[in-house]
């Protein structure tokens, strides 16, 4: 019964952390693309990509939300277990190969999630100081 609970959260998990990754990747390619219409000067391009990014980064903040509430769902031995693995450490004590696999698939996708957002945070630093110089955020 346990193991089936673990297993379902745990899906439920990674199918959600799997999602903000997508989002997180198309944030990247907009933020990018960005650039290229700054680069233009065309701001129509620049508005509807900045409108399409926000939906985007919508679209990554519900899944937060949804991965807070599972998260705050479980029980407490598996919350403390779920944090660690949102900061990508996988728990050594997983009941079998199985379940072992799900807590890494999770970790190894919140890891890869960071890469991109560091990424995404670069390029927007460049932009931004391209375009705003000294007063940019990021000065």
């Amino acid at each position: 019964m346990r193991d089936e609970y673990i297993s379902e959260l745990l899906s439920a998990v990674a199918a959600e952390v799997q999602k903000k990754y997508c989002y997180m990747n198309e944030v990247h390619r907009l933020t990018k693309e960005l650039g290229e219409g700054l680069s233009s000067d065309d701001k129509l391009v620049v508005q509807m990509v900045l409108e399409m990014r926000g939906k985007e980064l919508e679209k990554v903040n519900g899944c937060d939300i949804c991965i807070r509430r599972l998260v705050s769902s479980a029980l407490e031995d598996i919350q403390k277990r779920l944090h660690g693995v949102l900061e990508g450490v996988v728990p050594s004590d997983a009941a079998d190969e199985e379940e072992y696999a799900m807590w890494k698939q999770i970790a190894d996708t919140v890891q890869a999630t960071k890469r991109v957002w560091k990424q995404t945070v670069e390029t927007d630093r460049i932009l931004s100081r391209r375009l705003a110089g000294s007063d940019s955020y990021y000065s």
